[in-house]
């Protein structure tokens, strides 16, 4: 049975789901604007297929989404490196000060995304839980 929020998963998990959604929707609509728009709207795809797998309690939704939160986080880690490098191509690039800020900020929601689905509770409850999703592998 496919659902878009489960209430029996940890909260933490549900946390995750609902956070998923919405960056996925944010990377969606970003996308066009931005010069690496595919990789955004790929992503932001990710985020979604991963969440609404997750959701529905099937591990390769889980991995997915593991995998899509662990490199927009380390995306966003980059962005800000280059910020306070001062790179030019950074999509932050302007004043120093207020750049740093943006992406900052930019850089607080991926990393909360990653660690509540890389929690531990997340992760032993997947692993006891959740369905292979492989075909013959469900009963």
């Amino acid at each position: 049975m496919y659902q878009w929020l489960d209430r029996s998963h940890p909260q933490v998990l549900q946390s995750a789901v609902f956070l998923g959604y919405l960056m996925a929707f944010f990377c969606v609509t970003a996308s066009g604007s931005s010069s690496f728009g595919y990789l955004f709207l790929l992503l932001g795809l990710a985020l979604a297929g991963g969440a609404f797998g997750t959701a529905s309690n099937k591990r390769w939704g889980y991995m997915l989404f593991a995998g899509a939160a662990a490199i927009k986080a380390i995306l966003r880690l980059v962005i800000l490196l280059f910020s306070v490098l001062g790179i030019a191509g950074s999509p932050f690039s302007g004043s120093s000060y207020v750049g740093f800020l943006f992406a900052l900020n930019a850089v607080v929601f991926p990393l909360a995304l990653a660690a509540a689905v890389l929690h531990r509770n997340s992760r032993d409850y997947q692993r006891i839980w959740f369905e292979s999703g492989l075909p013959g592998r469900d009963s």
